[in-house]
């Protein structure tokens, strides 16, 4: 959005609005139903048409139909909300059903839905021994339901690969979290220095050391006064290996806070914004490459309608590298049929999570507290732990809490513990964590890959992928496009164009033509290097067998040049060769 709009709506609302400027913090959530699902009482989201960049005619007609319509629906409050232009009205008067019968066709409106409410998809329980099947099931007993071994996340094996990394940063978007637990401290992010963010078109600052943000109240605070939020960090990262408690996925790792909810349900406008300060304070601390780079982000909430408002938000993060990973539900329902929001949002970062339980049933354990996940062959992306975890609460205790709520930050917890084996750009990331699930009867035809996530498959492709950290790519123009079904398992699809390599500025391209085989490739890009006497990497061309790999080392990108040794023979290459370099590669260039 540019500043002028960011002007402009600030003038609208300094025009309407004296006395009261922003909506007051609340304990709970008024609720009105709007077709038939619960919705913020006399609220809605609104967003009108852009004026073009100088057009005071058309700022000041669309001034005055935002006037006339903030009349019309009786509105005391306006508050912006995200980076989109959505802004929340709140009626003296009006319900939410009267209030979108007022605005839906006004003049210059792009859009207008309730500020949906969603709710937070989690039983808690009785607080019992600490039990943590979902990391490691060896068939234990959890509240007298004897496991199934090996209906885990397989973390153990997955530790031997990796604990976490302090800069792989997650988010937890969810009632706030206890960072002063003993078991979360260590992992809890905290401000480098002060920085600067905006909620809507509101800049705020925040200090040194603060964990995150309160959206209820718009304050630097997120300590939970609930649990839910607690209870979902740990699972992705409590302190491990250090004598108390419990464990997360993540040994090490930074948990950034997001306070949007109240006991029991969240708003899409909270929702919103809380993502919006999430980029917010990525990019005021250096952006991919910065101190705070947010990869994850965990939303154990759900159960709203269609809100663009939020998806707007959503594809923001997709633009910024972080994913959203999201709770399916606990309806029991198809989300293919009944689409659930933001879990059904059509966005390429997101990732739905159905639960599981100890004996890798979809729901059988679960049923004891009334859970019943959601399912979708093509809208839940993979199935978690989630009935019967065991996590830390706040004021340093602990206790149990059944949901998808808590299947989620198993699968946040996962792509986290991947990031710090191999740092994926979130279209990479996705597919290493669903194309590496473990099969499971329960999860085939009722979820998109039919797995439980596995955070040991996960991290093998990420190591194999990347030895060190990295992921493989060869770059190519015209008609040469490069598909992965996950990093190191990537293939050409061959049409005519040419490929190149760039080593410390200076490019050498291969051509070929179409059906040329994966053979030809990497023989003629073997041959373009070493007939190249000016070429930086000729000296390390040895045999015929070419690959690519991108590496990252600390801010930087660097390529290498992998080859391996073998016969000259390009006919000697089964399939085509684009895997990840070997481990004692020589380093060839930084991008």
């Amino acid at each position: 959005m540019t500043s002028i709009f960011l002007r402009f709506l600030r003038q609208i609302s300094l025009s309407i609005l004296v006395a009261a400027l922003a909506l007051p913090a609340r304990a709970q959530v008024a609720v009105q139903s709007y077709n038939g699902h619960d919705a913020v009482a006399q609220e809605v989201l609104i967003k009108f048409r852009q004026p073009a960049p100088g057009d005071a005619q058309a700022q000041a007609a669309i001034t005055a139909n935002v006037l006339q319509a903030q009349v019309t629906a009786d509105i005391d409050v306006a508050q912006s909300v995200g980076s989109h232009g959505w802004v929340l009205w709140h009626s003296r008067s009006n319900d939410v059903a009267t209030l979108m019968g007022l605005l839906t066709g006004a003049s210059d409106l792009v859009g207008v839905e309730p500020n949906w409410v969603m709710h937070l998809a989690s039983t808690p329980n009785d607080p019992y021994f600490p039990q943590e099947w979902g990391l490691q099931n060896t068939g234990q007993s959890i509240l007298g339901i004897t496991g199934t071994p090996g209906a885990d996340i397989g973390a153990p094996q997955a530790w031997n690969i990796s604990t976490g990394s302090a800069s792989i940063v997650v988010a937890v978007l969810d009632t706030g979290i206890d960072y002063t637990h003993p078991d979360l401290a260590a992992n809890v992010w905290s401000a480098p220095s002060q920085f600067s963010f905006y909620q809507g078109t509101t800049l705020y600052t925040c200090p040194a050391g603060t964990h995150g943000w309160n959206v209820l109240n718009n304050t630097c605070d997120p300590m939970d006064n609930d649990d839910h939020g607690t209870h979902v960090a740990e699972t992705i990262g409590a302190a491990g290996n250090n004598g108390m408690g419990v464990t997360g996925v993540n040994w090490t790792t930074k948990i950034i806070a997001v306070k949007m909810c109240i006991p029991g349900n969240c708003s899409s406008a909270n929702a919103a914004n809380g993502i919006q300060f999430l980029l917010g304070a990525k990019a005021a601390f250096g952006g991919e490459a910065g101190s705070t780079d947010v990869r994850v982000l965990n939303n154990s909430y759900g159960g709203m309608p269609f809100a663009q408002s939020l998806l707007d938000e959503i594809n923001g993060a997709n633009a910024a590298d972080m994913s959203f990973v999201v709770a399916a539900g606990n309806n029991g329902s198809n989300n293919d049929t009944t689409p659930v929001y933001p879990a059904s949002y059509n966005a390429p970062n997101v990732i739905s999570v159905a639960g599981t339980d100890n004996r890798d049933n979809l729901a059988a354990l679960a049923l004891q507290d009334g859970f019943d996940p959601n399912y979708g062959a093509t809208s839940v992306d993979l199935g978690a732990p989630g009935a019967e975890v065991y996590s830390t609460w706040p004021s340093g205790s602990y206790g149990w809490m059944t949901g998808t709520s808590m299947a989620t930050p198993h699968v946040s917890g996962t792509a986290a513990l991947s990031e710090s084996v191999c740092q994926f750009d979130t279209e990479l990331l996705k597919p290493n964590l669903l194309n590496n699930v473990a099969v499971i009867p329960a999860l085939v035809g009722k979820t998109v890959t039919g797995g439980r996530v596995n955070a040991f498959n996960s991290l093998d492709a990420a190591s194999s992928a990347c030895p060190g950290t990295g992921w493989s790519s060869v770059s190519g123009v015209d008609k040469h496009k490069r598909v992965c079904e996950f990093p190191g398992n990537c293939w050409i699809v061959w049409d005519s164009g040419y490929v190149s390599v760039t080593v410390n500025g200076y490019t050498t391209s291969a051509n070929y033509s179409e059906y040329s085989t994966g053979q030809s490739l990497a023989y003629a890009l073997r041959s373009a290097i070493n007939n190249d006497a000016n070429h930086p990497a000729r000296a390390h061309v040895s045999g015929s067998k070419v690959s690519l790999s991108a590496k990252r080392t600390g801010s930087d990108t660097c390529y290498t040049l992998s080859v391996s040794s073998g016969s000259n023979d390009p006919e000697d290459f089964p399939t085509p060769s684009f895997s990840a370099s070997p481990s004692g590669s020589a380093l060839v260039g930084c991008r």
